[in-house]
């Protein structure tokens, strides 16, 4: 599919619990491509953690092409970077910005940590669970909540660890789309889990009352991604046409 000038509609917006707009993620990996080239790949993730973009642009990291710089920055306005650790994609698009010559929002500002959204995933499983029981307590009709896919017990301290708990399958492909997949996987997986969490919140009135009506994601992380669309609205010199994604 051809991008939009502005790469901002390849997934339609969903309003955040405070009515704001969100459009969802966007992943950046660094590495070689198919023909052995060094190259950026760059994910989009919608709000509700389908993959709806994915471009990858060979470049020269040590001196990136002006162009393809341009390009890169383009397709995250909008959106909020993620990653296991930000830092790293962070850093890269401060080096594509001074070889653009591009004055580029506060990504940072918006940055979103996957260790961070699952732990609030399993900060409201936990306090779920433990209302649950204290509900039991008092009415032995109230049953304990099963989840449908339970959370891995931690700690996970890199991206690697938690693939690997929650046991994902990559398909074949090259080294720099793999670890974009990777992470776009995991945040599918972690919008699933939070979202079959408030699904046994929403049919427990005791939950709904402890816990008020939750947000289509978690308020920090809900925050961020309506932060992103508001605030990065615009780059200086765009291109006018972005590469054509190589997903449907």
């Amino acid at each position: 599919m051809q991008a939009e000038p502005s790469a901002e509609y390849s997934a339609p917006p969903i309003t955040a619990h405070d009515g704001r707009t969100m459009i969802g993620h966007v992943v950046l990996a660094t590495g070689l491509d198919a023909e052995e080239r060094e190259s950026i790949a760059v994910w989009h993730v919608s709000t509700n953690g389908l993959s709806t973009g994915a471009w990858i642009l060979p470049i020269d990291l040590s001196h990136p092409d002006p162009a393809t710089a341009r390009a890169v920055l383009a397709l995250c306005l909008r959106r909020a970077v993620i990653a296991w650790n930000p830092f790293e994609p962070l850093a890269l698009l401060k080096e594509l910005e001074h070889a653009s010559s591009v004055a580029a929002p506060m990504w940072a500002d918006t940055a979103i940590a996957l260790p961070e959204i699952f732990d609030e995933v399993c900060a409201l499983r936990s306090a779920c669970e433990k209302r649950a029981m204290e509900e039991r307590s008092s009415k032995k009709k109230v049953a304990l909540i099963t989840w449908p896919i339970a959370l891995p017990e931690g700690p996970h301290t890199t991206e690697a660890d938690l693939w690997n708990a929650v046991r994902l399958v990559l398909p074949r492909t090259n080294p720099v789309a793999r670890d974009a997949l990777r992470t776009a996987n995991l945040i599918r997986w972690i919008v699933q889990r939070w979202r079959e969490t408030t699904i046994a919140l929403g049919r427990r009135p005791y939950l709904e009352r402890e816990f008020g009506p939750v947000g289509h994601l978690a308020a920090t992380w809900e925050q961020r991604l309506a932060d992103a669309y508001a605030k990065n609205l615009r780059l200086t010199e765009l291109p006018v046409e972005l590469p054509t994604s190589i997903v449907d």
